[in-house]
């Protein structure tokens, strides 16, 4: 699975996830046994929907994507670019590692 191929290429990510619009898990993979699939794709969605709200509240045109900093990381979360939009991608891991990481 690509995923996995992406995962094991960077020590940066730590989990990848691509999930419907409105939550329900398409694929993921991990380093981390402990990420629920289904509970990230729902969340996913819920914070898209948060961050398009927010723009478009703030009369900013359409959400591309969306960026969390946590002290263990960071996720980006960012719609796929389809003709209808369907699907979108999650990564988590070490920003600053993949910033610095030859083979990422």
């Amino acid at each position: 699975m690509q995923l996995d191929a992406l995962i094991s290429q960077s020590t940066a990510v730590v989990f990848a996830s691509v999930s419907t619009i409105d939550g329900r898990n398409f694929t993921q993979a991990t380093t981390k046994g402990d990420i629920s699939g289904p509970r990230i794709s729902a969340l996913t969605s819920s914070m898209l929907a948060l961050g398009e709200s927010l723009v478009r509240e703030s009369a900013l045109g359409s959400c591309q994507y969306s960026a969390l900093s946590a002290n263990g990381g960071s996720i980006v979360l960012v719609r796929t670019p389809t003709a209808r939009p369907a699907y979108t991608l999650l990564y988590g891991g070490y920003l600053w590692r993949l910033m610095t990481d030859d083979s990422a």
